[in-house]
């Protein structure tokens, strides 16, 4: 506020000071809740849970509840000083505005013109008016100097009052980071050095470092640590520790390769849940939450499904879902959709996976799992339509670089998490997933067995050539790399033959400005490529797999036709001699498939 003096002693406004009561009654608020939640999950937990590792978590809630409990009343011993203060300088600025104002009157009515009056009314008057002046300034300068000595008493109890909270909240420990924990200190590491700082901490400090920086969850997310790096510290840890992590960093843990399986599906069950009962949730989010929820509900064969990533905080949210088990399984299948493909409506993708799973128990003895992955931003059909060459677009390559690292870390993890019994990894992708898959196979530090494109959006040119540019087992010579394409899905075509500078060319043309869109070029993955084509047509009449394909869906869905594929008709349809095929090349079961034909390439342009 300005400086007052004795003859101003309210002088300055009180609208800053207005606007951090209002921050302390948010903060304070925020508080409560968080406690209230954290005391709920606890009390939720108690009711199923109960040992030595439940009394450790107890503890620790309890804990967290105390934090929280702590920062609540910071925030109301602040708020409670900060309104005694305002009260008592606006009552001093009222008091002191109508002293000044009897001053002003004295003065006035001194200096008026007496002309008008005899001289000796006029010298009465005068001294009359004298003396008033002389009284008002004696009384109102009293009264100011009163209200200076309590507007200097409000500045004392102000500062006494703050200084006292801020020492109680440093004798009991800092709110929000744990014990030589800076946040300029956590910004300078990264993520693998996080890990060490990690491990040491409590599942309440843990929770701290976590709600002092939340970008912490993301930037594992964006950049993770190599999976044997995680592997590693993973192994190092006691189980309390471990216990703690998941815990205390449910988001980070849950998402990080190198971690057991397992202890992943765990920790996303721990942040599925406490995230089920926040209220702070976008629509996209609480869509991913409950669609999350009905998935791991249900189960497909033995082992049923667990939830391998959950980022709530992406935008759009991300998430996993492993149907089989992770921990055991001999084949794996990592399954990458295409476009308009959301964790909001994860049961999309989640069907056509639960198919292939079926397919691939029937058809090989094996044990399997396969991974639901939307754990990148697919492109959108909407801005692919309105702005086609921008970064969402279906006809960049954008979206799929942003995706392929975190898909190749994924797919690499595997092995060091399965270090002891390392199962075969296959690789699955339909339309702009396999865009994705194929940036991602330059990445990956290992070969995985096979790799099954299916409806291509189309292959980068420049960055994969061919199939042999793929890291993938070869057999007598041959990348095991498989594709097709439907003869009535007319959409994968256009991903491919569609150039993105083609219309950029013709909207600078009516524009009458210059290109601004380079060449991007993607190119089919049919057998000039490389891979070993295989038909999606329709097997002999009578047999198990006789349905064809007819359009580009994943799951025919009788929309219109030429844009959509029949109902029982999409690529992974049960009884589709698709839906067969793919599982033969996942699995590794080559002599399965039916015989190779050259997919149908719809001609464009």
């Amino acid at each position: 506020m300005a400086d007052w003096s004795h003859a101003d002693p309210g002088a300055g406004e009180t609208d800053e000071l207005e606007h951090r009561l209002i921050t302390m009654l948010e903060l304070q608020e925020h508080a409560a809740d968080m406690q209230q939640l954290v005391a709920h999950r606890a009390d939720q937990v108690a009711e199923s849970w109960s040992g030595t590792a439940h009394t450790a978590w107890s503890r620790n809630a309890a804990e967290v509840v105390v934090a929280w409990a702590r920062l609540h009343t910071w925030a109301d011993n602040e708020r409670d000083a900060l309104r005694r203060y305002v009260d008592a300088i606006q009552s001093i600025k009222e008091r002191a505005r109508r002293q000044q104002m009897l001053m002003t009157a004295a003065h006035e009515a001194a200096s008026q013109p007496l002309d008008f009056l005899d001289p000796e009314t006029l010298t009465r008057r005068r001294q009359d008016l004298d003396d008033d002046l002389l009284a008002t300034t004696a009384s109102t300068t009293a009264a100011l100097n009163a209200l200076a000595l309590e507007r200097q008493q409000a500045e004392d109890d102000l500062a006494r009052s703050l200084h006292s909270v801020h020492l109680e909240l440093d004798r009991s420990g800092h709110a929000i980071l744990p014990a030589g924990m800076s946040l300029a200190k956590l910004a300078s590491l990264d993520t693998a050095s996080l890990l060490g700082v990690m491990g040491s901490l409590s599942a309440t400090e843990l929770d701290e470092l976590v709600s002092a920086d939340p970008s912490l969850t993301q930037d594992f997310w964006n950049d993770p640590p190599p999976a044997d790096d995680v592997a590693a510290w993973w192994a190092s840890l006691s189980e309390q520790q471990q216990a703690e992590l998941i815990t205390g960093a449910p988001a980070i843990i849950g998402n990080l390769g190198g971690v057991p399986f397992s202890t992943r599906i765990d920790a996303n069950r721990q942040q599925l849940d406490v995230a089920g009962l926040r209220d702070d949730l976008t629509k996209e989010q609480r869509a991913t939450v409950d669609e999350a929820m009905r998935a791991v509900a249900s189960a497909d064969g033995p082992a049923g499904r667990g939830l391998l990533d959950l980022n709530l905080e992406n935008a759009p949210p991300l998430a996993a879902v492993a149907i089989g088990n992770m921990d055991t399984a001999q084949k794996v299948t990592w399954a990458v959709p295409g476009m308009n493909t959301w964790a909001s409506s994860l049961s999309g993708w989640l069907g056509p996976c639960a198919a292939l799973y079926n397919e691939q128990i029937k058809i090989d003895p094996s044990t399997h799992a396969v991974v639901a992955w939307i754990g990148y931003a697919t492109p959108d059909l909407t801005a692919s339509e309105q702005h086609p060459t921008s970064s969402s677009s279906v006809l960049m390559n954008t979206r799929a670089i942003n995706g392929a690292e975190r898909l190749a870390s994924e797919l690499d993890g595997i092995r060091f998490t399965r270090r002891a019994s390392p199962p075969d990894v296959s690789v699955v992708a339909h339309s702009y997933g396999t865009t994705t898959a194929a940036y991602a196979l330059t990445r990956t530090r290992f070969d995985v067995k096979t790799v099954t494109l299916v409806a291509s959006a189309g292959i980068d040119a420049s960055a994969v050539p061919n199939a042999r540019a793929l890291h993938v087992d070869v057999e007598h010579g041959q990348p095991q790399v498989f594709s097709t394409q439907a003869k009535r899905d007319f959409i994968a075509t256009i991903g491919r033959t569609v150039r993105p500078d083609v219309i950029d060319d013709v909207v600078s043309y009516l524009s009458k400005k210059q290109p601004t869109v380079a060449p991007n070029h993607r190119i089919a993955p049919d057998n000039h490529f490389g891979a070993l084509p295989f038909s999606v047509e329709g097997g002999p009449e009578g047999s198990e797999s006789s349905i064809a394909t007819a359009g580009h869906d994943a799951f025919g869905s009788g929309g219109l036709p030429i844009v959509s594929a029949p109902t029982g008709q999409g690529y992974f349809d049960s009884g589709t001699q698709s839906l067969h095929n793919i599982a033969a090349t996942s699995t590794g079961t080559r002599p399965l498939i039916a015989s190779p034909v050259r997919p149908f390439v719809w001609p464009i342009g």
